[in-house]
């Protein structure tokens, strides 16, 4: 089967705001923003990162099967079209939010809605972790079991294996995981998980509590509040500045 990769293509016009075209293409480089957006992605879909290897041999993987799919069908116009309405929408939003980068907000308008709603300003409690990945269960059983034993061989092995460590607002961490942070204390052991290809046991080396914020720390949340909640307020009246 000749190399083969899939280039997508927007093209805009007056009549139609955007139109995709999908062909196959014989460059198979792939570039490191295409793999950064895919790790990404799959962390916050699975709550671990890929390495850029990794990810660039996945992109690979999926471009040569999607052109071996070109090659014996055509692409439903299901697929076209609802592709399309994302990317009007991803662009749509993105107009607004960069129109919205230019309000300014009065001070005093920040300041009145933080003493209003103080509680919800509060920095929540950070979970610090390394997550280290094995090939198998019973290699991720037996790691886990000697450092519940003694600490120091997780905290030693990330050091010499320079696992990347992740320091994630407890309710931010990966939804189908994030049950076993309950109750978990600085310098501790999770028990091995199954998580996308390999077999993750997660070194805890800190929990910091949370604290509640003052305005200064809180006037930027503040901000993006107050504008997301005048989003359509905003859009509304874009479109009729547009239409005029």
């Amino acid at each position: 089967m000749p190399k083969a990769s899939l280039l997508f293509f927007i093209i805009f016009s007056f009549i139609n705001a955007v139109e995709l075209k999908i062909y196959p293409s014989r460059d198979l480089n792939i570039s490191d923003s295409e793999a950064d957006i895919l790790i990404m992605t799959t962390y916050k879909n699975r709550g671990i990162k890929p390495t850029k290897e990794a990810a660039k041999k996945k992109i690979y993987e999926n471009r040569v099967l999607a052109d071996a799919y070109l090659k014996k069908y055509n692409i439903p116009t299901s697929l076209l079209i609802n592709k399309k309405l994302e990317i009007e929408e991803a662009l749509a939003k993105e107009y607004i939010k960069r129109f919205q980068k230019n309000v300014t907000i009065k001070n005093n308008v920040l300041k009145s809605y933080y003493v209003v709603h103080k509680k919800e300003f509060h920095r929540p409690q950070t979970i610090v972790y390394y997550p280290i990945e094995f090939d198998s269960f019973d290699r991720a059983l037996q790691f886990y079991f000697q450092a519940k034993k003694n600490i120091n061989i997780a905290k030693e092995y990330t050091k010499q294996h320079e696992i990347k460590k992740y320091k994630v607002p407890k309710e931010r961490i990966f939804l189908p995981i994030r049950k076993m942070f309950d109750n978990v204390k600085t310098s501790s052991i999770l028990p091995p998980i199954y998580l996308g290809d390999s077999y993750v046991v997660f070194y805890v080396s800190h929990v910091l509590p949370g604290k509640e914020l003052t305005f200064d720390e809180a006037k930027d949340k503040i901000r993006k509040i107050l504008l997301r909640k005048s989003f359509n307020q905003t859009r509304n009246e874009l479109l009729e500045e547009l239409s005029r």
